[in-house]
């Protein structure tokens, strides 16, 4: 037996945990970055609106590797009403589109649907403890139109593509481009 081959695809060549992937493949041998990808017509230009929540303030989150400690971010977008002030800015800019909105954690993510809610919105929240059937039955209703957004802790980051949904909300802040491009 000689020597096996294999080769691996990344949507984020530059990982936020600092491990380098240089230790798995020898070589990088094609890489393409998002705005060579728009270029092409493979993704979408997106389009940015920035909410203010003038309660959270992000100067006061700790910091572990390089980005916010996520139960103290997490804690302060749950104590800054972030989840009701998403729900009004999401009826304001994006009333008619499905999307995803990304939390720090689960607490959010459950406030953020009950925000939701409150503002009309049909929702499903994505959590990594949920059992896998319930997870497949909440991604097939936003897959076919039986709710318009998903609330995500973290579990919707890698991998995941519906290209129904055409809003992202990031209610989880971030230093980590990965993480951000991911999200």
């Amino acid at each position: 037996p000689g020597d096996v081959l294999a080769v691996g695809f990344t949507a984020t060549l530059k990982r936020s945990d600092k491990a380098a992937l240089n230790q798995v493949w020898q070589e990088v041998v094609f890489k393409r970055d998002i705005a060579f990808m728009i270029g092409l017509g493979y993704l979408v230009r997106p389009r940015g609106i920035s909410v203010e929540v003038p309660d959270l303030k992000l100067s006061d989150v700790r910091k572990r590797g390089g980005d916010y400690e996520q139960k103290a971010l997490a804690s302060a977008v749950v104590k800054s009403m972030a989840p009701e002030i998403v729900a009004r800015k999401y009826r304001e800019h994006a009333a008619d589109r499905p999307g995803i909105l990304f939390w720090p954690s689960v607490e959010a993510a459950y406030m953020g649907a009950e925000s939701m809610i409150s503002q009309g919105f049909t929702f499903e929240v994505i959590e990594g403890s949920m059992a896998r059937e319930d997870r497949r039955l909440a991604l097939k209703k936003a897959e076919e139109g039986d709710v318009q957004t998903l609330s995500s802790c973290m579990v919707l980051t890698e991998g995941f593509d519906n290209p129904r949904m055409s809003c992202a909300v990031i209610a989880r802040p971030t230093e980590s481009a990965p993480l951000y491009q991911q999200m």
